[in-house]
């Protein structure tokens, strides 16, 4: 399997399965090649909805959300979305979920199984700011031991996710990809969330999901789902990780997937001059988008 090996500023290794140029985790003893190519083949139900983010957008916290809108019960969900990610597992699991399927996924539009995009299944696509993305993305390359054999320093590790050389490639180009997915199929449904604009007011963004979503749910059942989702009381609730694979996969045996949860801690990593280097490599790649991304509250 195509098993890659990049180095750091700093020289340190880091690893990717890589198929069709796309890098993911590796995964000891699973054919990813094989599950990612059957997951592109993947037959949609009607009632099927698919969350779309880059890695570590805010895919935990929203998956949470709209499955406890599809569900119809303001109560944790007692799985993980890794168990629903189309990717991730087989195709044998997939056709086993039950309907509602609340499935996600970091593929880009043309990468989703043709059959979804036939038949025009409703995507939530959530975008997060690409500062605190790349603090987010550094620590769970450190913290997630056995997939990336990681251990280098934030400004060693920075430079890598300038290049793209990260999960699912480059930031930029998954965000305009996407823009530009949206702007040639107006006519497929697609939610566009900003993980800024949750943390400003989760009620107010819950309930534009659910007129999305099309669920018939009370204002009093919305203000419950986020209060349920706040980032504390996901990270106190939220189970699903106890197992002897997550607990090896973690550097300290401590399996999460919530760590801070806040806009703006990139202020704690990104000196004067990586903040610089950072906007001005923003200014290039962005430029002709239409996306506003807020770095602060």
């Amino acid at each position: 399997m195509p098993l890659k090996t990049y180095k750091d500023a700093g020289g340190n290794p880091i690893q990717f399965m890589e198929i069709d140029g796309i890098r993911y985790p590796y995964v000891e003893g699973v054919d990813q090649d094989h599950v990612v190519r059957v997951a592109r083949a993947a037959k949609a139900r009607d009632d099927d909805v698919v969350l779309i983010t880059y890695a570590k957008s805010g895919t935990h916290w929203t998956w949470e959300i709209i499955s406890m809108l599809c569900n119809g019960k303001a109560e944790t969900i007692p799985t993980i979305k890794q168990m629903h990610m189309i990717e991730a597992i087989s195709s044998d699991e997939l056709t086993s979920l039950p309907s509602p399927r609340v499935l996600n996924t970091h593929f880009r539009f043309n990468d989703l199984p043709e059959d979804m995009r036939k038949k025009k299944t409703k995507l939530v696509l959530v975008h997060r700011n690409p500062k605190d993305v790349a603090v987010s993305h550094y620590h769970h390359h450190c913290k997630l031991e056995a997939l990336y054999k990681y251990n280098g320093t934030w400004s060693e590790w920075l430079p890598l996710f300038l290049e793209g050389i990260v999960d699912v490639n480059s930031w930029f180009d998954y965000v305009k990809d996407w823009e530009k997915a949206i702007e040639e199929h107006p006519d497929h449904p697609i939610h566009l969330m900003f993980y800024e604009d949750m943390k400003e007011d989760l009620y107010r963004e819950v309930k534009k999901l659910a007129t999305f979503l099309d669920v018939s749910v009370s204002d009093e059942f919305c203000q419950n789902v986020a209060k349920l989702c706040q980032f504390e009381n996901m990270k106190n609730n939220k189970k699903g990780l106890e197992n002897e694979f997550w607990t090896n996969v973690w550097a300290d045996r401590k399996p999460s997937f919530y760590r801070k949860g806040e806009v703006g801690d990139w202020k704690n990593y990104f000196t004067v001059a990586q903040n610089e280097q950072f906007d001005e490599l923003y200014k290039q790649k962005m430029a002709g988008s239409k996306l506003k991304f807020r770095f602060e509250l």
